[in-house]
């Protein structure tokens, strides 16, 4: 453990992410890198209630897209509103990151539109906050 610089941990969903964190006895300084393959809200949401600092993040794709977190563990927790817990946090915002939100804003744009009326209130935010993006 003295010897480690840096952590990578990829490949896999939040959860599982979350529990190798939690078995780890994280030093302050030490540095990640993760990439969650699904639940990214809910590893970004650890993160910052857990004392990892999410330096920046990049969104990839390799057929799909995928969010690389460049992570350093301060042991100070902090707050992340819904729009940074989905869609990123310091988040590098170039043509893979546009072409990221232009495609959830399809899918989201289609769910809305197949919808009952009483969940489309909750839909409509999440669109407002994806246009203000784009």
């Amino acid at each position: 453990k003295e010897d480690v610089d840096l952590i990578v941990i990829a490949g896999m969903g939040a959860m599982t992410m979350i529990d190798i964190l939690q078995s780890y006895d994280m030093k302050k300084g030490m540095n990640l890198i993760c990439c969650p393959h699904k639940d990214v809200e809910l590893f970004r949401n650890y993160l910052s209630k857990s004392g990892y600092e999410i330096i920046k993040e990049k969104m990839i794709f390799e057929d799909h897209f995928y969010p690389i977190l460049y992570i350093t563990y301060s042991g100070v927790s902090y707050s992340l509103s819904e729009h940074e817990q989905y869609y990123g946090y310091r988040m590098i915002q170039d043509e893979i990151f546009g072409s990221y939100i232009e495609s959830e804003i399809k899918k989201w744009t289609t769910i809305y539109q197949k919808c009952p009326d009483s969940k489309k209130i909750s839909l409509e935010k999440r669109l407002e906050a994806l246009k203000k993006i784009r």
